[in-house]
């Protein structure tokens, strides 16, 4: 088999397989505060597919917020719908970005949202949605999204390496989530 002939198939090998992580700059509570327009608690209360290939633009979902505490942010509005790039097609026909949040209706969340050209989405991928769940005692927990993403930090020298995300089972207190969000503010 011939040099050019192998590499060809490994290049066609590699391009066959799915991608499983989205490559993203592992951001830390207190950045993501100073990043973020608006940092907010919200329950998702529409989850809808929008399908604008006609147009040329693609598959995205809109997800509408019913917003319920500000933490950052001026002339946040109570409801606000953010558009997410993936989403499925009438035909069937799916676009999912691993990383890219994915939200249900009824989801609690704190999110970091940062303004783009096409309005407010989440900082750093799902790195900015942290989900809010109750336990038995009355206590608010949170845990932060983010799977499907490979981190990467810089070093010392600026170069970029690989960073550890935060394990999925760890979980927090949202005051204290909270209490690191006003923090970072005030460090401004």
């Amino acid at each position: 088999m011939t040099r050019t002939l192998l590499s060809f198939l490994i290049l066609l090998t590699l391009a066959a397989t799915p991608a499983l992580a989205t490559t993203v700059m592992k951001v830390d509570v207190p950045d993501m505060t100073q990043t973020s327009e608006w940092v907010v608690r919200a329950q998702v209360v529409s989850v809808e597919n929008v399908d604008l290939r006609r147009d040329g633009r693609g598959l995205f979902t809109d997800v509408e917020l019913r917003i319920t505490e500000v933490y950052r942010g001026q002339k946040v509005p109570q409801r606000y719908t953010m558009r997410m790039i993936g989403g499925k097609g009438a035909d069937g026909m799916s676009l999912w970005i691993p990383g890219m949040p994915r939200f249900k209706v009824g989801q609690e969340s704190v999110l970091f949202l940062e303004r783009t050209s096409a309005g407010h989405i989440p900082c750093g991928l799902g790195q900015g949605v942290w989900n809010v769940r109750p336990d038995q005692k009355g206590n608010h927990w949170v845990t932060q999204g983010g799977q499907g993403m490979h981190l990467v930090q810089r070093d010392h020298t600026g170069r970029l390496k690989e960073a550890h995300a935060t394990p999925v089972t760890s979980m927090r207190l949202l005051h204290d989530l909270v209490t690191e969000i006003y923090a970072a503010q005030q460090g401004n």
